[in-house]
């Protein structure tokens, strides 16, 4: 029998591809956002930090 470790996670740094369908999927669960701005000469656009009412449980 295999077991699989599930983490409760209350905050999760996303993409904004990654938060609209986040956002479509648990409406009712995010408690709250926050942008986190891109760096100067990064590779990336950015992130949105989202901060669950109820943890999400996630395999790690």
């Amino acid at each position: 029998m295999k077991v699989i470790d599930m983490k409760p996670i209350t905050k999760q740094i996303v993409s904004a591809k990654e938060y609209v369908a986040l956002s479509e999927s648990m409406r009712n669960n995010i408690k709250e956002t926050r942008i986190l701005p891109p760096v100067l000469g990064g590779k990336n656009f950015g992130a949105i930090e989202v901060t669950y009412d109820l943890p999400v449980y996630c395999a790690r």
